[in-house]
């Protein structure tokens, strides 16, 4: 009598293996999703901050774009690009008061917002 394994054992076996990669695959395509979603998020935070700083220096503005701050020396241009699908980040940050004069700083990455 031979000693081995028949073949439905090794398929289910590659079937158990398969499955597993599977999973693991799918945990970690999320995770780096997630990962990129949130350096996303951190960037535009960060360019919204900068464009604060703009805005305490030209109160007289309602807007400022993203090429204004780079061209400003505000934003290093090599560090412009989405995470997600490495496209340039693009766009403006739009200064809107409240009827409390309160300034709300909202980023809009369709320059045609911009000219409010």
């Amino acid at each position: 009598m031979k000693k081995g394994f028949t073949l439905i054992e090794l398929l289910a076996v590659i079937i158990i293996i398969a499955l597993v990669v599977g999973i693991v695959y799918q945990t970690f395509n999320k995770q780096i999703t997630l990962a990129k979603a949130k350096a996303y998020d951190r960037q535009i935070e960060t360019i919204i901050s900068l464009a604060k700083d703009y805005h305490l220096e030209h109160p007289d503005t309602t807007f400022v774009t993203i090429n204004t701050l780079t061209t400003l020396g505000l934003i290093d241009e090599s560090k412009l690009k989405d995470p997600r699908d490495k496209s340039e980040i693009a766009g403006c940050i739009i200064f809107t008061n409240n009827e409390y004069n309160q300034i709300t700083y909202s980023y809009t990455s369709n320059i045609l917002d911009c000219d409010v």
